[in-house]
């Protein structure tokens, strides 16, 4: 019996997938849009059919549940996963350890294969940036960012990011660092400056 890729992926039984060679190299293998099918006309798989809607953008929007920010959520076997990182594991390839998911469309409940991309955290955080805000339709807008949470400036002097690209205010470090050197040393030498 042949198998679809959809049947392969959400199989509950695992003998039925040892049984057959053909099945299992239907679950590892990457799925290709059909042979001469545009970027319009790609075909939605079997797997996501009843999950997406096709937006007029081209995205393939998740059509349950998703979070407060925007994106698509899922279960499978019982574990939790961002709608569009199960997607692209399951129809492109593995995500490797420390990668993010890109939405190059810049919509967040985007599942589309062709408008996702593995990129560093460092790059997703960038690219970001340069768009200033998620304006498309599923995602929360938020606004640009120009100040810190205490409310200096984000400027390269006073700007860190971090190695998971991440960033931080570098005023805001230093009189963290100068507020916990003062209660290392009040440990220390108590209140009166006398060692204890």
């Amino acid at each position: 019996m042949a198998y679809t890729r959809s049947e392969v992926v959400l199989s509950t039984d695992p003998l039925r997938l040892a049984r057959s060679p053909e099945a299992r190299a239907l679950a590892v293998a990457p799925w290709t849009p059909p042979a001469g099918a545009s970027e319009c006309e790609e075909v939605i798989p079997d797997l996501l059919r009843d999950r997406v809607e096709v937006a007029d953008s081209g995205c393939w929007e998740w059509a349950r549940w998703r979070d407060p920010d925007g994106y698509g959520r899922v279960t499978h076997r019982g574990r939790k996963y961002l709608a569009h990182r199960f997607v692209y594991s399951q129809l492109v390839d593995e995500i490797p350890d420390g990668m993010q998911i890109d939405h190059v469309c810049f919509n967040r409940a985007c599942v589309k294969p062709s408008h996702l991309e593995v990129v560093t955290p460092q790059v997703n955080t960038r690219r970001a940036a340069e768009a200033g805000s998620y304006t498309k339709e599923g995602a929360r807008e938020h606004p640009v960012d120009t100040h810190c949470a205490n409310g200096h400036p984000w400027t390269d002097e006073t700007t860190l990011v971090t190695a998971r690209g991440y960033k931080k205010c570098r005023l805001c470090r230093r009189e963290q660092n100068r507020l916990s050197r003062q209660r290392v040393l009040h440990r220390v030498f108590g209140a009166d400056g006398e060692p204890r």
